[in-house]
């Protein structure tokens, strides 16, 4: 696919986001509720990659922290969704995600997350 179309694509997406967001009045988990689980059978080690899907939505999840919720409401998402996750995040598959996908993650991960800092 070109990129011109995923651009067109991740902007509809993220301008639906914005639109939904603005309509509630108030941040929500919603989306990354929807996008995060692309990444986690990567992140806790069962694929040795992460597939499509996942980087796609570690794009989206950039717009988001950087346009519409925030870093920090992003990190309180996955901090929520990840807790207590069996098996539990691997450190290393978190520092390896931004190279493969070629990207920088603008919301912080880890395996023990802290979304205060």
């Amino acid at each position: 696919m070109p990129p011109m179309s995923y651009f067109v694509r991740t902007l509809l997406i993220v301008l639906s986001v914005s639109a939904a967001a603005a309509a509630s009045g108030d941040p929500t988990c919603k989306y990354v509720d929807e996008y995060f689980p692309d990444c986690l059978d990567f992140l806790v080690g069962n694929y040795f990659i992460p597939p499509q899907e996942c980087c796609r939505s570690v794009g989206a999840l950039n717009y988001m922290a950087n346009h519409l919720m925030g870093p920090r409401v992003i990190c309180q998402c996955i901090e929520a969704m990840v807790t207590g996750t069996k098996p539990p995040l691997m450190a290393s598959r978190i520092e390896a995600l931004p190279k493969y996908c070629v990207t920088h993650l603008s919301f912080p991960i880890s395996s023990s997350m802290d979304c205060s800092r």
